[in-house]
């Protein structure tokens, strides 16, 4: 396979390759590569509603209007009061469809806009608000309180459930991978190796569907000890870690590397320009990953800044399929 060093680090990287294996930078990638079946076969998979790999409108052309349209017909689903220009406008940006139903797309353009209050209500998130002495560190501060409540956690965004993918695929990614070094690939980002490995997706697959919780501790360890790792996803730990495999269960735990996959699949037959944001394919975790006592919770920390168009789409759709509490907390100070 053709190579080309990284424009970051210098590392060689793959001519297919999406990401960076050693920093993970987003690459550009060579188009028109066959990448195989798709993994669930058939249609085109989706998120949310908006098919993978649809590059999403030039939010900056929007006009003032067509956010008035949408939101006077956020309720109903449908724009009815407008000019047929303007209905050919939100149609072309996918806004709305032909006969005037606002779109997964276009509700997102009004959601954005909503205040923490409203948006918490749109995708039916509890919003919770603490006090603490200081806002400096709103996600360690509710950190802190939850774990007084005795939660178990860590504030690393989707750190967290990247170890734990790539934990219980660890062995298949070594095995596949052009780098025969098992600690090189300990180290290297998950994103990076599942864009060069995506024609051994349904092996990878299978390979975590089938680990045991001991392989689950053994490779987290071998992952964990790096110092590299450490200062990229803070405070895990082999509790957490086996906290979450009993909790969430080996099924949904699946669909969700299938979801990821899917979405770094679709990311390797596209220009950079579209999607270059490494966040969507880390799927935008909430801030705080907890576990007590067999239940998990997913909660992303707010001060007074409303939610951002990842968080809006991709909360509900982890919702959907992991057996979780997802959640809002609003920090604010008692001075």
């Amino acid at each position: 396979m053709n190579e080309r060093n990284c424009s970051s680090c210098d590392t060689p990287v793959p001519a297919d390759a999406a990401f960076c294996p050693n920093c993970g930078v987003a690459t550009p990638t060579d188009l028109n590569i066959d990448f195989g079946e798709d993994l669930a076969g058939g249609e085109q998979p989706t998120e949310t509603g908006i098919a993978i790999g649809t590059p999403q409108p030039m939010r900056f052309k929007t006009t003032r209007h067509m956010v008035e349209v949408l939101r006077s017909g956020f309720d109903t689903g449908r724009c009815t009061d407008c000019s047929e220009k303007t209905l050919w406008g939100l149609q072309q940006f996918g806004y709305t469809d032909e006969h005037g139903c606002i779109t997964p797309t276009g509700r997102l353009v009004v959601m954005e806009r909503m205040s923490l209050e409203d948006q918490c209500s749109a995708i039916e998130l509890p919003l919770e608000d603490f006090e603490v002495e200081s806002i400096a560190n709103p996600e360690l501060s509710a950190l802190n309180l939850f774990e007084q409540q005795g939660y178990i956690g860590a504030c690393c965004d989707g750190g967290v459930m990247l170890t734990l993918l790539k934990s219980l695929c660890l062995d298949s990614l070594t095995r596949l991978s052009p780098t025969t070094s098992r600690e090189a690939v300990c180290v290297q980002f998950l994103e990076a190796q599942l864009s060069i490995l995506r024609k051994h997706h349904r092996e990878i697959l299978q390979s975590l569907r089938t680990a045991s919780r001991e392989t689950l501790v053994s490779n987290f360890c071998a992952i964990y000890r790096h110092l590299s790792v450490r200062e990229r996803y803070p405070g895990l730990n082999g509790e957490l870690m086996t906290g979450l495999y009993d909790a969430l269960t080996v099924g949904p735990i699946a669909k969700v590397m299938r979801v990821l996959m899917r979405r770094w699949r679709s990311h390797s037959r596209m220009a950079m320009g579209s999607l270059g944001d490494m966040e969507y394919f880390r799927g935008d975790w909430p801030d705080l990953t907890l576990v007590r006592e067999g239940e998990v919770r997913f909660v992303e920390v707010s001060t007074f800044e409303p939610l951002g168009v990842s968080q809006l789409m991709h909360m509900p759709e982890w919702r959907e399929i992991l057996p979780a509490k997802f959640s809002v907390v609003r920090i604010g100070s008692v001075a």
